[in-house]
């Protein structure tokens, strides 16, 4: 379930700066550190 979301975090990510950082939030709200070590990743 959570795999799938993170599959829409990755194709809007790649659209929009501004929506990246608005599903990071959301995100963080939802998985905190699981998403802090996806982060990390990404650099």
């Amino acid at each position: 379930m959570w795999n799938n979301q993170l599959n829409e975090i990755h194709h809007s990510t790649s659209t929009s700066l501004t929506t990246k950082r608005h599903l990071i939030a959301w995100t963080e709200q939802h998985y905190g550190s699981f998403f802090d070590t996806t982060a990390c990743l990404k650099r």
